[in-house]
């Protein structure tokens, strides 16, 4: 699984450091996972929130598939353990 720091996810998405947390605080992308004190996300989850964005998939819709997305790390990581 690639992960992504937030330079790479600026190059893909064209969003700036600044809109990216307010789509976090608002729902609309996911939060990071924490690997010591650096944030990175998961490259699938940033291709999937773009894609959707690119669908056309409304707030309402994106707040979703980011809970999906959280979701899914959880599962993830019950597995592996």
């Amino acid at each position: 699984m690639a992960l992504l720091d937030f330079a790479a996810i600026r190059e893909r998405s064209g969003i700036s450091h600044a809109e990216w947390y307010r789509h976090m605080a608002r729902g609309t992308a996911p939060r990071p996972v924490k690997i010591g004190t650096a944030s990175r996300w998961p490259a699938h989850e940033i291709d999937a929130l773009i894609a959707a964005r690119i669908a056309g998939k409304t707030d309402a819709e994106l707040v979703e598939l980011v809970k999906a997305m959280h979701a899914a790390r959880t599962a993830s990581s019950e597995v592996a353990a």
